[in-house]
């Protein structure tokens, strides 16, 4: 049986990566479909918008699909964020202390409103840092200069208060962190009175336990707290450096930490947050970073370090576990909120990150209505008389501060069962790596390109070559000053780097630009070890030898050989290079050399034209398929160009597509489409299919008649049909 037929395969092969623009590309003993092609190389017809598909033709029939770890980037203006907390639907509350409000974020991110000012009145804060919500998502703030609870619907909406400034019962001194149970009693880590006392929801005084010191159950200046599933709760205690734990009766159970930066040790710890498993994660503020505990105090892990990039921190004072285990900080010094994994993995931001260029709004009336990052983010309100206002009306419908979704453009596949896709945005440049079906394997990431020798920078392409080594193409630039620190321009380089299956680098190469180029589009390996890169800006192909020669191809125009923006390259087994033209609308093949063969193409939506062609591949048999951005499908030819088959559309369904880009397949003949504008993979599978047998007629009454029976088809004119395969993460 071969590969076309074999709808159930147990081999796992192929490791994908994918990269922002750039075509997916199969290297090593990974090159697709065993089958052979029998269209011919006469367009026959294809599964598609208006186009029929034969007898004996091919299709792809959807198997599964799964997303990219893609980071939030959500531009906001926080002043020394001191508190975050979510309720059970996902969403976040942002104590902005700085601000005297509260934010609340949609689980996906988007702001949803905000409440509160400067003040001592009802609904107003005097820097409040401490914020909790319960199981009916009503919020709870710790208002510590004004010595007192408030309790809001979700909306913000004032409820009521409680507090005074005191050590009796029920009063406080500079109360700074706040829980509440499943049974809905509130407690307050009541920091100048030195313990922890418990309320029911409406404020209620049940119980207190605590004095000055440092022995069990004594605190110096409690921080925050947490309650478990259980009810014990978990009390920070930052100038004993420790975490300690009570019945919640107030009964002491254990306690764990001391001073210092190694593993389970504190440098004034700030708040606590429990996760439905039970993980304890503590903000080691001062050691900027999140340690992971056990119930017991048992070290687990950690990650953060000291700084402003995506996963550093600086002094970070709260945290808060999301129902779907997504971990949020407050990044106390940074302005802002970090999102992560329950593993610490960078999820996203909120926050003053970098802005770029900047719009503002106005309203009918000519007036300076809201400015808003180059991303839709919003950065500020104005009044009617031009003065930036301090957020204190209802959020704009359009634009909210919308989501920065990245995309990426080149996907490979190598021999080791995984795949490998490079993902590009603001502040991220990252190599992320999947099994064949979508499971997790790791990410690799990096930032500015001399900071490390691995380090990953504007990334363009990647590729799978001998050995299974990937071949990543990112772009970089230079400034050079001359002695009197004056900058004499800008250089633009391309760099090619070889990775090694445990992700060193083996060999590295670069090339400057000039003038109007500014990146390389895409890459490709051949068995030789030969590296072509589609340089589109130039409309050249560039091939890199073994031996450290060159030679390139190509330039400007819509002749044999002739480019208009190149933006997918690929080698066959043979040695024949494969260009798609995106401009002209049509795939080019060369011999190894250069050597103009054969073209194949015109605009349009018919069998065999195209619509911005993007990436492209070819399979062990020498079969080439080809991704379409515009067009929003893939279609899939001989060697010569005789058309094949075609499937997808524009949508976000099983088998629909929003710009793809590159594209593999794999050993057993799985295709892998980067779905660049869904942000996800789609892989598929070749089906066979026969027309549905005419049914057999049903004998009449006639006792002499014979029922008739239509033949079956005999199974070598059989439809084979190629539909979606997904995988769900």
């Amino acid at each position: 049986m071969n590969a076309h037929s074999q709808v159930h395969r147990t081999r796992v092969l192929g490791m994908l990566t994918v990269i922002l623009g750039a075509a997916l590309v199969l290297g090593g003993n990974l090159h697709g479909i065993a089958a052979p092609l029998s269209q011919g190389d006469a367009p026959s017809g294809a599964a598609g918008p208006g186009i029929s598909l034969a007898p004996g033709a091919e299709a792809y029939r959807f198997v599964t699909l799964w997303g990219l770890r893609l980071p939030l980037r959500i531009t906001f203006d926080f002043d020394g964020p001191g508190g975050v907390a979510v309720d059970p639907a996902g969403n976040i509350y942002v104590a902005d202390t700085g601000h005297n409000r509260i934010e609340k974020f949609t689980a996906d991110g988007r702001p949803a409103t905000g409440w509160g000012s400067a003040g001592s009145g009802a609904g107003e804060f005097n820097s409040p840092e401490g914020i909790a919500v319960d199981a009916a998502s009503h919020v709870y703030v710790v208002d510590w200069p004004n010595d007192r609870v408030q309790k809001f619907t979700a909306g913000g909406a004032f409820v009521a208060q409680w507090g005074s400034r005191g050590a009796a019962q029920g009063q406080f001194a500079g109360p700074r962190g706040i829980a509440v149970d499943q049974d809905g009693d509130v407690y307050v880590a009541d920091t100048g009175n030195n313990r922890i006392q418990k309320f029911s929801a409406n404020g209620t005084f049940i119980a207190a336990w605590g004095s000055y010191g440092q022995g069990e159950g004594q605190f110096q200046f409690p921080r925050n707290l947490a309650v478990d599933s259980d009810g014990y709760v978990y009390v920070v205690d930052p100038y004993n450096a420790r975490i300690q734990k009570f019945t919640a009766e107030g009964a002491f159970v254990t306690m764990w930490g001391d001073l210092g930066t190694a593993d389970g040790l504190f440098r004034f710890p700030r708040d606590i947050a429990i996760a439905q498993d039970g993980a304890i994660y503590v903000v080691d503020g001062n050691n900027d970073r999140i340690q992971v505990f056990t119930p017991d105090g048992e070290f687990v892990s950690k990650w953060g370090s000291s700084g402003a990039g995506d996963s550093q921190l600086d002094e970070p004072a709260g945290i808060a576990v999301a129902p779907d285990g997504s971990v949020y900080v407050a990044d106390t010094g940074n302005n802002r909120i970090q999102k992560f994994s329950s593993d610490g993995v960078f999820l996203g931001v909120w926050g003053q990150a970098s802005t770029g260029s900047t719009t503002t709004y106005y309203d009918s009336h000519g007036r300076p209505s809201y400015t808003v990052n180059a991303f839709g983010a919003l950065l500020k309100r104005w009044t009617y008389d031009g003065v930036k206002l301090d957020r204190t009306l209802a959020y704009p419908t359009e634009p909210p501060a919308e989501l920065h979704k990245q995309a990426v453009a080149a996907i490979s596949a190598d021999g080791e069962g995984q795949i490998h896709a490079a993902v590009t945005d603001l502040g991220d440049r990252c190599v992320q790596t999947f099994g064949t079906n979508g499971e997790w394997v790791s990410e690799r990431c990096g930032g500015r390109p001399d900071s490390s020798p691995a380090t990953l920078w504007a990334l363009r392409s990647v590729a799978t070559g001998p050995n299974n080594h990937v071949y990543i193409v990112d772009n970089y630039c230079l400034t050079p000053y001359n002695h009197q620190g004056w900058p004499m321009g800008t250089w633009t380089y391309f760099r090619v780097r070889q990775f090694d299956i445990a992700g060193i680098v083996v060999a590295e190469w670069s090339q400057p630009y000039s003038g109007d180029v500014s990146s390389a589009a895409a890459i490709a390996i051949s068995q030789a070890g030969h590296v072509y890169l589609a340089i589109a800006e130039k409309h050249i192909i560039w091939r890199f030898n073994p031996d450290g020669t060159e030679i390139s191809w190509g330039g400007e125009g819509t002749g044999d050989g002739q480019f208009s923006g190149p933006e997918g390259i690929a080698v066959a087994p043979d040695g024949s290079v494969y260009v798609a033209d995106a401009g002209n609308h049509r795939v080019q093949k060369f011999t190894a050399d250069g050597v103009y063969v054969a073209q194949w193409g015109s605009p349009g939506a018919g069998a065999g034209q195209f619509n911005g062609p993007r990436g492209i591949t070819v399979d062990q048999d020498g079969a080439v398929y080809v991704t379409e951005a515009a067009g929003n499908r893939v279609q899939k030819f001989t060697a010569a160009g005789g058309f094949i088959t075609q499937w997808g559309s524009a949508g976000t369904g099983e088998g629909e597509f929003s710009g793809p880009g590159g594209i593999a397949v794999d050993g057993d003949g799985y295709v892998y489409v980067l779905d660049s504008g869904n942000n996800r993979i789609q892989k598929f599978e070749p089906y066979e299919a026969g027309p549905t047998p005419t049914p057999t007629r049903t004998p009449t009454a006639t006792p002499t008649r014979t029922p008739t029976v239509t033949p079956t088809r005999d199974p070598a004119t059989m439809l084979k049909v190629y539909l979606p395969l997904v995988l769900r993460q």
